[in-house]
């Protein structure tokens, strides 16, 4: 257990699922070798934990507490299923740690008992532009709105720069608006 795993938060056509990620816990003997099968009836807790995790549950992914069981002579291999959301917002990575904790009939490896995987996000930016371009008024109305949008959904934040440039209105005189 306790290593850092990626999962690329990949698209579907919907945008909308879940998708499964197996992630394992392994039986070590002594010698911190993995083994085939398990000696004994073995039981060992797990759980989403909030130090270090930055992904929302039931937002970004779906992992319910639960208990990991092996029995006597069954694989020393064990899957706890992860569900990665398939999101369409632009957003940062995130990170979600599991930790194992009160094994019966084992003892857990410090350096093992914590997961940590990174959902990398796949989804694009989005484009940024004026919502309309181009604005006429009088010279009598006192301000023109310049709106600029997203053309997604996003979580990170986006800036963008701008230039004016006069064409046949006299900067100062026609408008009064510098770069930004």
């Amino acid at each position: 257990f306790g290593q850092i795993n990626t999962i690329v938060d990949e698209n579907d056509l919907s945008g909308n699922g879940f998708y499964n990620v197996n992630v394992q816990v392994r039986l070590f003997n002594q010698l911190n070798a993995t083994i085939p099968t398990s000696p004994a009836n073995i039981t060992v807790n797990y759980a989403v934990i909030a130090a270090g995790t930055t992904a929302t549950p039931n937002v970004d992914f779906a992992l319910a507490s639960g208990t990991v069981t092996f029995t006597t002579g069954s694989s020393a291999i064990s899957n706890i299923i992860l569900q990665i959301n398939d999101d369409i917002v632009d957003e940062a990575d995130e990170d979600l740690v599991i930790l194992l904790s009160n094994p019966t009939n084992a003892n857990l490896r410090i350096d093992r008992s914590t997961f940590t995987a990174t959902i990398v996000d796949d989804d694009p930016e989005p484009l940024l532009g004026f919502s309309s371009a181009t604005f006429v008024g009088s010279e009598s109305e006192a301000l023109a709105t310049m709106e600029v949008s997203l053309s997604a959904l996003s979580e990170q934040t986006r800036t963008v720069d701008y230039t004016v440039t006069a064409q046949t209105a006299t900067s100062g005189a026609d408008y009064a608006l510098a770069n930004g």
